[in-house]
């Protein structure tokens, strides 16, 4: 998928003054902005609670770990010790159940004049940014 101007200033926008992998927790020079539903959806592509700050590894074991069963059938979200991104969310980011469902449904809207939008898009995530200087 290919990254436009506005991925890149979003990403510095959740990367900004981070040094720590959210996972890991170890500290890196270069980190990366890993969403938690895919950026394919543009409902919710620069929402900052799909996104989240991982190393290489980490995003990787992210991406590949990911049970949705999870989000709809609530008797597979008691943690047993395996390994799985949506329970990380929860168990360690604080993220809740419910609120992991609600962003998935809300990016499961559509969402319609992306083209039309890329600039009032681009001047927003810029004004976040210099706010969090």
């Amino acid at each position: 998928m290919k990254v436009d101007v506005n991925d890149r200033l979003f990403s510095q926008l959740k990367r900004q003054n981070q040094v720590q992998c959210q996972r890991c927790l170890r500290e890196f020079k270069v980190l990366q902005t890993c969403h938690i539903f895919s950026r394919k959806y543009y409902s919710t592509r620069f929402d900052p609670l799909n996104a989240i700050v991982l190393d290489f590894s980490c995003h990787q074991w992210f991406d590949t770990h990911k049970m949705q069963v999870c989000l709809f059938d609530a008797s597979k979200r008691v943690f047993d010790g395996r390994d799985e991104s949506f329970h990380f969310l929860v168990e360690r980011l604080g993220y809740t159940w419910d609120g992991l469902l609600r962003l998935y449904r809300k990016s499961q809207e559509p969402f319609r004049g992306y083209k039309q939008k890329k600039k009032e898009i681009a001047k927003h995530l810029k004004q976040l940014i210099e706010q969090e200087v």
